[in-house]
C-alpha cells in the first residue's frame, strides 16, 4: 500500500502550483524537414501526452508564451498563442515534452536537475561544458533541455552535435508510478505500463519518411 507524505500538500496548494508555468516563448526557424525524434516519439506515447488551448500567458521579460506546461504536470500542454504555434508547431510540441518528460522522471533524477539561469533560462552555448562535467538531459537545467530539444528539430544540421542528448531520453527510466497531476486529488498509485523500445518508434519514422517520398 501506497504511503502518504508526511506533510502533502492541499489540493489548493498544488493548483495553485499549476498555475506557474514553463512557457515556451520563442521560435527556431522550422525547417521543412523538422521531425520529432524516435526517442520524443516513444516518451510522448508512454506519458500520453494530451494538448489543451490555454490562456494567454506572459513567460519570462514578459514575452507572451506560445506554449507552456504547468509546474508538475505530467500530460498536458497548454497552447497559449494558436497563430504562432503554427508557425512551428514541431519544435514547440518538443520543448514542452521535455518538460512533461521531466515531471515523470523518477523523484531523485529529478531533484539532481540543475536550476535554471533566471536571467537567459534559454542559453545553450554552454552544453558542452554540462556534458563534460557528466551532466544528461535528464539533469542539465530544464529550460536548457527543452531547448536542445527544440533545436535538435527545427535545425536538423545540429542533430549530430546534438544527438547524444537526445539519446539520454532512451536511458532515464521513468516512475515506477503514473505521476500526479496537480489537480488530482490524492496520490496516483497506478502502475506505469512499460514502454516499446525506441527501436518501434525508429521503425514507424523510417516508413513514414519512406511514405512521404512516395507521394506524387
Amino acid at each position: 500500500m501506497a504511503t502518504q507524505p508526511a506533510n502533502p500538500k492541499t489540493l489548493k496548494q498544488l493548483r495553485e502550483e499549476a498555475k506557474q508555468r514553463q512557457p515556451a516563448t520563442s521560435q527556431i526557424r522550422e525547417s521543412s524537414q523538422a521531425a520529432l525524434p524516435p526517442a520524443l516519439e516513444r516518451i510522448k506515447n508512454a506519458i500520453g501526452v494530451r494538448f489543451a488551448l490555454g490562456e494567454k500567458l506572459a513567460g519570462p521579460g514578459g514575452t507572451e508564451a506560445i506554449a507552456s506546461v504547468a509546474e508538475h504536470e505530467p500530460h498536458t500542454i497548454e497552447i497559449n498563442d494558436p497563430a504562432r504555434f503554427k508557425q512551428g508547431p514541431l519544435q514547440t510540441e518538443g520543448h514542452e515534452i521535455v518538460h512533461l518528460w521531466r515531471a515523470n522522471l523518477p523523484g531523485p533524477i529529478q531533484a539532481a536537475g540543475l536550476p535554471d539561469n533566471p536571467a537567459h533560462p534559454y542559453d545553450i552555448s554552454n552544453i558542452d561544458q554540462l556534458r563534460a562535467q557528466g551532466h544528461t538531459l535528464a539533469t542539465a537545467p530544464e529550460e536548457v533541455a527543452a531547448t536542445i530539444v527544440q533545436e535538435y528539430i527545427a535545425r536538423p544540421e545540429s542533430r549530430k552535435r546534438l544527438q547524444v542528448w537526445i539519446d539520454d531520453m532512451n536511458k532515464a527510466p521513468l516512475s515506477v508510478m503514473n505521476a500526479t497531476s496537480p489537480t488530482q486529488k490524492g496520490i496516483n498509485v497506478t502502475a506505469r505500463p512499460p514502454a516499446p523500445p525506441v527501436e518501434a518508434w525508429t521503425t514507424l519514422l523510417g516508413l513514414r519518411q519512406e511514405a512521404a517520398r512516395e507521394k506524387p
